[in-house]
């Protein structure tokens, strides 16, 4: 008798998606996974999917700043990690 697998749960699968598509360094991959996941998932996404969204997209402040208002919109604050991060993309004369 084999082990039976776990289904993963559609928030679980897509941080799993993007933890692959961010290893591989595929952004734009990425953003689409989450993308398709706006019309599967309703309500605001775990912090950690934002979270690693806005790694991917440390270097492309148009698209960091929709995740950020799309977290806004749902309710979702920032968390210590992710207020660390945007502090170190913003330029120092800007903090």
């Amino acid at each position: 008798m084999g082990k039976k697998r776990k289904e993963l749960s559609p928030m679980d699968a897509l941080f799993q998606e993007l933890g692959r598509l961010s290893r591989d360094g595929k952004v734009d991959e990425a953003l689409l996974a989450f993308d398709r996941a706006k019309a599967d998932l309703s309500g605001p996404f775990e912090p950690r999917v934002y979270h690693k969204l806005l790694a991917l997209t440390v270097d492309r402040p148009a698209e960091a700043a929709s995740l950020r208002q799309h977290m806004q919109e749902h309710g979702v604050a920032p968390d210590e990690a992710m207020v660390r991060a945007s502090a170190h993309r913003c330029p120092p004369h800007l903090r």
